[in-house]
This record gives structure tokens, sequence and C-alpha cells, in this order.
């Protein structure tokens, strides 16, 4: 619950999980789920293979000049750009996304153009998004976690430093109790 627009205090089990803010809502009047709120992003992103899904073929793309760069530094030019409607709560946003030649994780992606243009804050501790409407009253979309296995989580991370080898944890076997300082 929100009130006027804050957060309540997260609780230990919102402190432990690591899912990521997706959301569930129309796009063209279609159900999307698997949509990513990530205010990391600068901008919005559609994998290529979400087009046919929301009924749009390379007819709909408008050109673009636009060059990506992925997580491994590689430069890579992009299919295009698609204008979609998405409706979160009460409200309907035209949105501009860039289409990818990407296998994410992620069915659509919104990025902080998305995020800042609704006036809404995202919070993956509290797995919600408020924002307020047109009426100016606050709205609450919940986290669609359909997909998030909590059970099942994997982190894996590696610090690289020269004299250091790469570091794994896995959670699922991390037991904070049991570290000796």
């Amino acid at each position: 619950m929100c009130g006027g627009g804050l957060f309540e205090k997260p609780t230990e089990n919102d402190k432990e999980h690591l899912c990521p803010l997706h959301i569930k809502t129309r796009v063209d009047g279609r159900i999307v789920n698997k949509i990513s709120v990530d205010g990391g992003a600068a901008i919005n992103l559609m994998p290529e293979r979400m087009m046919g899904r929301l009924g749009k073929t390379k007819k709909d793309l408008i050109k673009s000049s636009i060059g990506m760069t992925d997580f491994h530094g590689r430069t890579s030019s992009v299919r295009g750009v698609v204008l979609l409607s998405i409706e979160v709560g009460s409200v309907n946003r035209l949105t501009l996304f860039v289409v990818v030649p990407s296998k994410a994780g992620f069915n659509l992606l919104l990025g902080h153009d998305w995020i800042h243009g609704m006036g809404a804050i995202a919070s993956t501790s509290h797995q919600k998004l408020i924002f307020w409407n047109e009426d100016g009253g606050v709205e609450e979309v919940l986290a669609d976690n359909s997909t998030c296995y909590y059970d099942e989580m994997h982190v894996e991370f590696r610090m690289y430093n020269p004299g250091v080898k790469p570091l794994t944890v896995d959670t699922k076997a991390f037991n904070p109790e049991k570290i000796e300082m």
C-alpha cells in the first residue's frame, strides 16, 4: 500500500528477493507479460521477435541510424523504431520503442524515458510501480512475478582484479550467518 506516493519500509522478504520489476499490461490492445521496468536503461526496447506478437511487420518500422552497444561492448545497428500504445493502470501513453535483434529475457523494456514521462517511481524492492494519474490520484501497479521463481534464483557475479581470481556466489548455498569476520 502506498499513501500519498510514499513506499512503506521494506520487509525482510522484500529485501531477500532478486526479481526484476516485471509488469503485465496492455500494449496496442494486447495483454503482454514480462515487461521489464528498468530505470538503468535510457531508452525503451523491444526485441524483434515481439513484432509479430503485437501485429506489427517490418512495414511498421521507422528507419533509424541509432547504434546500440551491448553488454559486451559490441555495437550493432537497430532494426528501427516503432510507436506503441502502453496502458498502465488508467494511463494510456504512446511510447517509442527501439527494435533490436535480441534474445532478451523480457518482452518489452521500459526505460527511464518512459518512467520519467509517466512521472512514475519504480521499486524492485517493493515489486511495484507507482505514478500519478491524469486526475492527480496515486495509482499502484504490482509486479507480475509469475515468471520469477524465488526458490530457483541463482546469481553469479564476477569481480576482476589482477591479483584475484573470479569470484562466484551461488545464493542457494550462501548462508550469511556462517561468515566469519
